[in-house]
């Protein structure tokens, strides 16, 4: 099977579950977040869930490195049998770090593609007093993989690089739009 998920929005990881369901695959799915720039959180864990019986997914520290949430696998995980590939580029980022960096971390799927973004960190908005729009972005923590690796200016390796020219970026695009080639 084959999914390719643009961003981790709100039913994504109940999304690829009844799409998994309804194809039945035999022997796995490979996972496309190429150019997935992030999204919710709880969708990236949901959806490792799906194929990880167990273990840490992802969790968050502290400027001073002290643990503020951790994110389990929760057993349920409905693929644990099927094999997994997660294609990544450098437009990876953030939520769809964390499914690679976990898959790749707890061997359950093979990563193939290009190093990560590198955006693994965790953000508040602050709005400013007396200053209409205007807001403070502020840094609070980081995500790490279960192998505690930070995924913030550092991103995910694959386990295979498979690098894309421009016009092959190009052509999978058009291939990927409805109405393309």
């Amino acid at each position: 099977a084959y999914a390719e998920i643009s961003r981790f929005q709100r039913n994504t990881a109940d999304d690829l579950r009844r799409g998994l369901d309804a194809a039945r695959p035999h022997q796995g799915v490979i996972i496309d977040v190429r150019g997935n720039g992030g999204g919710l959180l709880e969708e990236a864990v949901a959806t490792v869930d799906l194929f990880a019986t167990d273990g840490l997914i992802v969790q968050t520290r502290g400027r001073e490195g002290q643990l503020l949430e951790r994110h389990d696998a929760t057993a349920s995980a409905p693929f644990a049998g099927l094999e997994v590939i997660v294609l990544i580029d450098g437009e990876s980022a953030s939520a769809s770090e964390i499914v690679a960096g976990c898959l790749k971390d707890n061997d359950r799927a093979k990563i193939v593609g290009e190093k990560t973004f590198g955006k693994g960190s965790v953000q508040k908005i602050l709005p400013i007093n007396g200053q209409q729009g205007a807001a403070l972005r502020l840094t609070t923590a980081k995500y790490y993989t279960p192998s505690h690796e930070v995924i913030h200016g550092k991103g995910i390796e694959p386990h295979y690089e498979v690098k894309m020219t421009s016009d092959q970026e190009a052509l999978l695009f058009l291939q990927r739009t409805p109405g393309g080639l």
